[in-house]
């Protein structure tokens, strides 16, 4: 999973382990200058929501990505812990970074492909519910998607949390699948716009919020569908090898 960065608020950045390093001190003599100038370029650089700890020079916004300024530039400590330079114009190359991460959560990462997990699966297999599972591979889709689009498109949550009753043909199992990856794809749009993960949906929560708790709440049903997999011998999907 990704992993979550620290809350950085040590006025020596270069003391924490946790960043190998990488921030630089600066002379006593300027600092208090130095770090005003440095809060002054972050704020310009750094197009969404964010916090800031102006003791330490270093700014963090809502995806967990850490930026500071040294005199070698501005940087970025993206959700892998990779270390990036910032071009100077990037608010474009900021923004291509946070879609990246909400493609990462929905659709590519972290094991494997959201359609390759769900790809070369019969009818029978689906509908299959081995000894001790609560759930078929269908009935875990099913439920996983129908909550997805009810959080993407901000609609009420109605009927029921599980299907009444099992597909009879194939094409209803191909259908809860482009369903599950269109909801997918329509929540990893949410963030081309930081105004609309911004929103706040209900007191204290933002579009952000639910779209983290959303992406753990398809990782916990993918996982238990990968599981039923393995327990009918339908694992790895037999185009993709292991």
């Amino acid at each position: 999973m990704l992993c979550t960065l620290p809350d950085i608020t040590t006025s020596s950045p270069s003391d924490d382990p946790e960043l190998g390093g990488a921030c630089l001190c600066i002379p006593e003599v300027s600092a208090m200058f130095f770090w005003r100038v440095c809060m002054l370029m972050l704020a310009a650089l750094v197009p969404m929501s964010a916090s800031a700890h102006p003791e330490s020079g270093i700014a963090v916004d809502r995806l967990g990505q850490v930026y500071f300024v040294d005199t070698g530039g501005a940087w970025n400590i993206d959700t892998h812990g990779s270390l990036i330079q910032i071009p100077r114009n990037s608010s474009q190359n900021l923004r291509s970074n946070a879609m990246h991460v909400w493609e990462h959560l929905f659709l590519t990462g972290e094991f494997r492909a959201r359609a390759d997990l769900l790809s070369g699966l019969t009818l029978e297999q689906v509908t299959l519910r081995p000894i001790g599972a609560s759930h078929s591979i269908y009935e875990e889709l099913w439920h996983a998607a129908t909550w997805q689009r009810t959080v993407v498109e901000r609609d009420q949550a109605t009927g029921d949390d599980y299907p009444r009753a099992a597909p009879e043909h194939e094409q209803q199992w191909d259908d809860v699948v482009r369903l599950f990856l269109d909801g997918a794809r329509a929540a990893v749009a949410w963030a081309e716009s930081p105004e609309r993960l911004a929103l706040e949906v209900e007191p204290g929560v933002t579009m952000a919020d639910e779209l983290h708790s959303l992406a753990v709440h398809n990782a916990y049903h993918l996982g238990k569908i990968v599981a039923l997999r393995q327990m009918i011998g339908a694992w790895p999907p037999a185009h993709l090898g292991g």
